[in-house]
């Protein structure tokens, strides 16, 4: 989320000060997103465990709860950009009002199946994130047993294959041109329950920096902006990093952390918001005042939809999927009982 957010205060500070961040900014904000599928694929395969564990894993009820957590917040930053008129992105000029086709593939997050754009740019990665969420059941099940590492890297290796060759046969399916990166999270599920975790938390943001700028050495020399082989590369160099490093320990840097990932989603959603107002809309002002107004937004809108929104939509989910749970369990007792 810090990669995304560096990349946009790059590229609205550049237009409105006479400089060219790209193609660095382009990179860094490349590299965030695909960080985050393999973290998220990380965390709820995890999440996908532990409830396995307590007997109450279902399908259904994961989708019941992902769905309640991505979409709501969702809805409202796209009634926001409709109400404020808001370009796509901070540094644009100008407001192009969505035809009602853009705006329900917007609000149903589907805007890849029928090649419709973002109102805001930052939606464009929900869609590859919820139609990656519909696997993620099957994935794990397929990764949890014995051979979960051969297993693991066996995904990976046809996600890569997937990656070159369904996008060019159906080009709605472009979700897969990131199911390596999804699947890099796998690995480093299957990994973690095998091997001993002996490297120290700074060994990860160290690997981290120096991946990265070797990312982007690569990238800025390449024919393509985003070469597809160098992002799964990076994904799969990070998955399997991530199970030989010990947890962060020292509460000075753990606690904000924790909060900056509490609000990590209305902080994605939220800033180009912020950087649209305090930048762009008050252009002439002293630089001083904007950054105080972008600083408050980043911070206010991220807290408030969490709190007004965002949990709310999580509590929710949990309840419905509670129901769902047990029901799914009496329907089964009888034919155990037998």
């Amino acid at each position: 989320m810090l990669s995304v957010l560096a990349d946009h205060v790059l590229e609205t500070l550049g237009t409105f000060h006479g400089f060219d961040p790209t193609p660095l900014a382009w990179l860094l904000g490349r590299m965030g997103v695909l960080l985050f599928f393999v973290l998220t694929c990380l965390v709820l395969m995890q999440s996908l465990e532990r409830s396995a564990s307590r007997g109450t894993s279902s399908a259904l009820a994961f989708f019941v709860r992902r769905g309640l957590r991505i979409y709501p917040l969702a809805l409202v930053t796209i009634a926001a950009v409709l109400l404020l008129r808001m370009p796509s992105v901070a540094w644009a000029s100008s407001f192009t009002p969505p035809g009602i086709g853009q705006i329900l593939t917007n609000l149903s997050l589907s805007m890849n199946l029928f090649y419709s754009d973002p109102v805001l740019s930052v939606l464009w990665s929900l869609p590859y994130e919820l139609q990656m969420y519909l696997c993620l059941p099957a994935v794990y099940l397929f990764v949890r047993g014995g051979k979960a590492v051969r297993n693991a890297a066996l995904l990976w290796i046809a996600g890569v294959v997937a990656a070159y060759v369904l996008p060019e046969l159906v080009g709605r399916l472009s979700v897969a041109f990131f199911a390596p990166c999804f699947l890099a999270g796998a690995v480093a599920f299957a990994l973690e329950r095998r091997v001993e975790r002996r490297l120290p938390f700074v060994a990860l943001p160290l690997a981290l920096a120096a991946l990265m700028a070797a990312y982007c050495a690569v990238a800025i020399v390449s024919d393509e902006v985003h070469p597809r082989w160098l992002g799964f590369a990076l994904c799969l160099a990070v998955g399997v990093l991530l199970p030989f490093v010990r947890e962060l320990e020292a509460p000075w840097l753990r606690v904000p952390a924790h909060a900056i990932a509490k609000y990590s989603y209305g902080i994605y959603l939220f800033h180009m918001l912020a950087l649209w107002a305090g930048f762009n809309l008050l252009r002439e002002a002293p630089f001083a005042a904007q950054l105080l107004v972008v600083l408050g937004l980043l911070v206010a809108l991220p807290v408030a939809g969490y709190h007004a929104i965002e949990r709310p939509g999580i509590d929710l989910g949990a309840r419905l999927a509670r129901r769902l749970e047990p029901a799914r369990r009496d329907t089964r007792a009888p034919a155990t009982a037998a």
